[in-house]
């Protein structure tokens, strides 16, 4: 099991106060694009349907998976396969192109 501590301390804050101003999300359908290694994916998949979405392949060889969700390997072009509407919440930050 992964814990919030492992990562540098900036990170820990960023994600701690991105996940209280969302508050407690749970059983909706997450997007998280643009999802790294999975922490926040990971995070709200304990209680929700995530699928997470990351262009790059190395960066998911490091993915946290505590809990199950999806993980499609893409970018912008791969949110046409989803119908409008398909998540409650779309998540996106820290995304660079």
């Amino acid at each position: 099991m992964h814990s919030i501590a492992e990562l540098p301390p900036w990170e820990r804050l960023f994600k701690r106060v991105v996940w209280r101003q969302m508050g407690g999300i749970e059983g909706r359908r997450v997007l998280d694009f643009g999802s790294g290694e999975g922490v926040t994916a990971n995070h709200f998949a304990e209680k929700n349907e995530v699928t997470a979405i990351e262009p790059s392949e190395a960066t998911l060889a490091n993915a946290w998976r505590d809990y199950k969700y999806t993980q499609m390997v893409g970018g912008v072009e791969t949110l046409s396969a989803f119908d409008d509407e398909a998540f409650d919440i779309v998540i996106c930050h820290n995304v660079l192109e």
